[in-house]
């Protein structure tokens, strides 16, 4: 999955005025042998969650959930 990155850190209005920056976001799934977890690679990846905290891993068991999936 590849979704493009926004700065929309704008105050009021920021729907509209959301600019697109070409920094895509690219998430994949891959079945380990060790168990479901979050991997992160890039510019600031170390400062992000990799636990259940990490929004793509909300996003995703969410999902799971919903489709009948386990994780």
């Amino acid at each position: 999955m590849e979704v493009p990155a926004s700065c929309a850190n704008l105050g009021p209005g920021f729907d509209a005025l959301a600019v697109a920056v070409d920094l895509p976001l690219r998430a994949w799934t891959e079945q380990p042998r060790d168990g479901a977890r979050v991997r992160l690679r890039g510019e600031g990846a170390s400062e992000l969650p990799t636990g259940d905290d990490n929004l793509v891993w909300q996003a995703l068991t969410a999902y799971c959930e919903w489709a009948g999936v386990a994780v």
